[in-house]
């Protein structure tokens, strides 16, 4: 409008801008319309569609392959299986020494039980009563046939964790140990026994309380005392 305005100083000007100006309007209205491409409105109304599907879609995860395990070498396999060979057959041999040892005690019993059973039921066995030295509580038998000879007493005192009963053969100036006992609550005990040296060639069978374990020769005064 301001240019309109300064175009009215001269009249030229004024009559050559509306000749412009309806050329303009003839060219507005004398192009020919065109139709739209086909879908072009319906991909038009897709286009936010696709935006909002595209922003919500989960982002695709590239999964990365599992390193796999190193593969065990053939020399470490052996070598476990021949560890657990070693130890099975160490395993072995402990527990056939022990059952050999188990049986070898169970045969060392029953024997010492047959000679016990001998020497009590021999018709040619010796008995020998035990009895107290002071008249005390205790008393006692030896039964001895051959090799093979059984105690049992009764009546004795039970003795404590550091004392044991011991059972000797005397004979003058020799003394044997034929073995240490201990007795239940009620004062009773069974000991087996095998002589060294063969019973007559004794006089007396002695018990007397000694250290536990037992010693080598007698440090107390008989309690019981028999005579062979």
């Amino acid at each position: 409008h301001f240019v309109e305005r300064h175009l009215y100083d001269c009249p030229e000007a004024v009559a050559e801008l509306a000749l412009y100006t309806d050329i303009q309007e003839a060219l507005l209205f004398d192009v020919p319309l065109v139709a739209a491409p086909p879908g072009l409105a319906t991909r038009i109304a897709q286009i936010p569609a696709a935006k909002t599907a595209a922003a919500q879609a989960p982002l695709a995860l590239r999964i990365l392959p599992t390193p796999s395990a190193p593969t065990p070498q053939p020399w470490r396999m052996w070598a476990a299986a021949a560890a657990a060979i070693l130890l099975l057959i160490a395993s072995n041999v402990y527990w056939l020494a022990r059952t050999n040892a188990i049986q070898a005690d169970l045969t060392t019993q029953v024997a010492l039980q047959n000679q016990a059973i001998a020497a009590l039921t021999a018709e040619d066995g010796t008995l020998t009563p035990l009895v107290s030295v002071d008249s005390g509580a205790g008393r006692g038998i030896v039964g001895w046939h051959g090799a093979g000879a059984v105690m049992q007493v009764r009546d004795l005192a039970p003795t404590t964790a550091a004392q044991s009963y011991q059972l000797w053969l005397i004979g003058g100036d020799r003394i044997i140990s034929a073995g240490t006992f201990s007795v239940t609550a009620d004062g009773l005990a069974t000991l087996v026994f095998m002589p060294d040296e063969p019973v007559q060639t004794f006089s007396n069978f002695g018990i007397t309380l000694e250290p536990a374990g037992g010693s080598a020769q007698p440090t107390t005064t008989p309690i019981l005392l028999g005579e062979i």
